[in-house]
């Protein structure tokens, strides 16, 4: 798209704040999973309850970016970003009226997260819509890096207002965004799109569906799973009948691309469960407080965010297929090393997330590049929406799958994963992730097999 110097200017100060919305809000969420023992404090709840929040966040931003990648075919960005931020504050206002009731906690939860999507999606769009090919790489450097430095500070974040303000005070960090919106109507150019037609009831459908897959991990119970099956039922004879469904049948029958978005799934289930869980076990153990816990995230997520400005750079000197499965050999050390060593010291848990934290840093970029691989041109849109909430929805169910882990008794029923007393429950947890992690590599491996030289993809 041809603009003039003085409007790409405009632009970068624009996708600049976009960034910033990324940071504030990738920064909201990581405070909210680490605060899931306050909320079990607050609420008198069980682990797997608590964890609603957390899961529902992320269940929100899956959903979310699926529909705002798609919406940015229908409606201008403009449009989008002010409905996505007004609708990310909200919850502000809800939790402040209604401040005593978990459930409607969780509903602010997703709405905000929700809302937050909008920034996630359009960062993306906004960079390869309008800025020069020259100039997206280093954006998309920032992004990267930008998630890393988001956990750092979400984490302190909600340790230091869990501990001297109240974990509340959380949902009020997305106002700052308000303070973008004169820039973006100003700035942001109006235009029009030619599609018309928008799959709403296919969105609904869908997004109905996973909310229910993520409540039933957590909470499972018969009308739940009949409520799963039903939706199942409706999506299949939906997207056969649609005249224009937001995934065409043909998706699904791209066994290659669903083979990785299902090892997508396995690999990623532990991307936030690393941040949910070393707070339980940091309280158990050592007597940790939240604000003591968020600490030790600092040196695992500054270095994975260091490193991931150079992933791209490794992956070309590697191959997709070898960088991805060192990167998930990595991931499982360090999950194996949380799960067996960290009651020896706090130094085997940061060891242990900065191996897993560099391992995803270094993991992302191989499967995605390996997932558009195998679609069309005009697939790009819906495959890389498709990716991406895949992603988000791991992370969610992994969070909702940690609550139950923190539950269990299996290590008194299976006495060989209790190696430690102190460790415990959570021996099983980040074992249980790390076989998932194997899952996920041998998936993607054998997807990739007929890929004999792994350096040359």
């Amino acid at each position: 798209m041809d603009i003039d110097k003085n409007g790409l200017i405009r632009l970068r100060i624009v996708i600049g704040i976009v960034f910033l919305y990324t940071l504030i809000f990738q920064l909201t969420d990581n405070a909210f999973t680490l605060i899931t023992p306050a909320l079990i404090d607050t609420y008198d709840l069980s682990t797997g309850v608590a964890s609603w929040v957390a899961s529902i966040g992320g269940m929100g931003v899956a959903v979310g970016f699926l529909l705002f990648s798609s919406f940015t075919d229908f409606f201008n960005e403009k449009k989008l970003l002010i409905i996505g931020v007004l609708l990310t504050c909200l919850p502000s206002i809800s939790s402040l009226l209604i401040p005593d009731s978990y459930y409607v906690i969780v509903g602010s939860r997703f709405i905000q997260s929700f809302g937050e999507a909008v920034a996630y999606a359009l960062s993306l769009v906004l960079v390869a819509k309008y800025l020069p090919t020259r100039e997206q790489i280093i954006w998309l450097g920032f992004s990267c890096a930008s998630f890393a430095l988001a956990t750092v500070l979400g984490t302190y974040v909600g340790g230091f207002l869990s501990t001297h303000a109240g974990w509340k005070f959380i949902f009020y960090i997305p106002l700052i965004s308000i303070l973008g919106l004169p820039f973006i109507y100003r700035f942001l150019p109006n235009h029009s799109n030619k599609k018309t037609k928008m799959d709403y009831l296919g969105f609904t459908i869908l997004a109905a569906l996973f909310v229910c897959v993520n409540f039933m991990f957590s909470s499972p119970n018969l009308y739940l799973l009949i409520g799963i099956i039903t939706l199942v039922i409706l999506f299949a004879i939906h997207i056969k009948t649609a005249k224009q469904p937001f995934i065409p049948p043909l998706f699904f029958k791209n066994k290659k691309f669903i083979s990785i978005l299902l090892a997508l799934i396995f690999l990623f289930l532990a991307q936030t469960a690393i941040v949910f869980l070393p707070p339980f076990l940091l309280g158990d153990i050592y007597g940790y407080s939240l604000e003591q816990s968020s600490f030790i995230y600092i040196i695992p997520y500054t270095t994975a965010g260091i490193l991931a400005v150079i992933s791209g750079i490794i992956v070309n000197k590697l191959g997709i297929v070898r960088t991805l499965l060192i990167s998930a050999g990595i991931i499982i050390i360090g999950l194996l090393i949380a799960g067996f060593c960290s009651a020896g010291s706090v130094s085997y848990v940061i060891v242990a997330l900065t191996l897993i934290t560099v391992g995803y840093a270094f993991a992302y970029g191989p499967l995605f590049t390996g997932a558009i691989s195998t679609l069309n041109q005009n697939e790009m849109g819906t495959g890389i929406g498709l990716f991406n909430f895949t992603c988000y929805l791991s992370n969610a169910l992994g969070i909702s799958l940690s609550g139950i882990l923190l539950n269990s008794n299996i290590s008194k029923t299976i006495p060989i994963f209790n190696v430690n007393e102190k460790l415990g429950v959570y021996t099983n947890a980040f074992l249980f992730f790390a076989i998932t992690a194997l899952i996920g590599t041998i998936v993607y491996y054998v997807s990739t097999r007929k890929q004999v030289n792994l350096g040359a993809e």
